[in-house]
């Protein structure tokens, strides 16, 4: 199997628990964790560390519309991003007006999906 990036030697967290090993990263997705021989355009020594999934903020508040200057949806990703950061879960409070009811919900999704940097599909819960 050609991949993309390989990560060896690393503590791979799981859902089911820490796995001393090789992740595999093909088209921008893991492809393999274990012990693996693949070859890879580009090779990372994790050796004795951590390698982590993206992480989710549970509790931002991104103040756009009504205080944008305060954070948007574009400033807000690029901060969230720059530390590792790959979900969001928005508080609903922060913009004017807020996000309480569905249809405020589908207005500052389209706001979020509109932002130049939020690249990540927005997803309603």
């Amino acid at each position: 199997m050609q991949v993309t990036t390989m990560i060896k030697n690393g503590l791979i967290v799981t859902p089911m628990g820490v796995v001393n090993g090789d992740l595999a990263i093909k088209d921008g997705k893991i492809a393999a964790i274990g012990e693996l021989s693949s070859e890879a355009k580009e090779v990372i020594d994790a050796h004795g560390q951590l390698v982590l999934p993206g992480m989710v903020d549970a509790h931002v508040h991104i103040n756009e519309p009504g205080r944008s200057n305060w954070e948007d949806y574009h400033t807000g990703s690029q901060a969230l991003a720059a530390g590792g950061t790959t979900s969001m879960v928005v508080m609903p409070l922060n913009a004017l007006p807020a996000r309480t009811t569905a249809a405020e919900f589908k207005r500052h999704r389209q706001i979020a999906e509109a932002s130049p940097t939020l690249t990540l599909p927005c997803t309603a819960v």
